[in-house]
């Protein structure tokens, strides 16, 4: 009898990031959106992600004027809409500003671990060179700031996707659950379903950013 594959456990909050990080990787590259492989172009799996986001959004504004002004159809329409408004400011930050991906924040902090570890191999050595610790250690200092600064810069950039994700899912949360107690919506159970979902994802994403850089400090403190 063919086994489903079990999910990993884990130890830290950061390795389930990594592995819930390949998996969305995995499912968005299906539409050609995987912005953080190397060199990556504008491709036709893109075009039809945009395209299929401009179709629902000519569709949904056709349908509230064509329903217009029946209340709760206008509302089931704007649950879409919402949706392909979120999708849209996804697609035009994560092309624009796809160099800046929380990936490399990971990255830039396992770097930043790993010459602390050198140091420390200075230190304990015994022939040491009092030089090279000096160099080591501005060096240190200087990444330690440049993780500050990149953090910040991060933050600059998702502030506004963020903002866009939590007012539509938010508002896609009341406009179920009022269309689920007035008309009996049954799909509105799942689009609540799916809303929580990304909103456990703002979550999730806040929870790595505090973990990594209370990492990097902790390495600091330890020296």
């Amino acid at each position: 009898m063919h086994r489903l594959p079990t999910i990993p456990k884990f130890t830290k909050s950061w390795e389930m990031f990594e592995y819930n990080l390949l998996f969305v990787r995995r499912l968005v590259d299906f539409v050609g959106l995987d912005f953080m492989i190397e060199n990556y172009k504008f491709n036709w799996r893109t075009g039809s992600a945009v395209f299929f986001c401009v179709t629902v959004f000519s569709l949904s504004l056709y349908s509230t004027a064509f329903y217009y002004p029946d209340m709760y159809k206008i509302c089931e329409v704007s649950i879409p809409l919402s949706i392909c408004l979120q999708s849209a400011f996804k697609l035009y930050y994560g092309y624009r500003h796809r160099h800046f991906y929380l990936e490399t924040l990971v990255g830039f902090v396992d770097v930043f671990a790993s010459d602390m570890n050198d140091l420390d191999r200075m230190l304990d050595s015994g022939d040491r060179n009092e030089e090279f610790i000096r160099d080591k250690v501005k060096s240190i200092c200087g990444q330690h700031q440049h993780i500050i600064e990149y953090e910040s810069d991060l933050d600059e950039r998702y502030i506004v996707i963020c903002f866009v994700q939590v007012f539509t899912s938010i508002s896609g949360v009341v406009v179920a659950l009022f269309l689920v107690y007035m008309i009996q919506f049954i799909p509105g159970y799942m689009l609540v379903l799916a809303s929580f979902v990304q909103l456990l994802q703002l979550c999730l994403l806040g929870t790595v950013l505090t973990v990594k850089v209370e990492f990097s400090y902790s390495q600091l403190n330890q020296r």
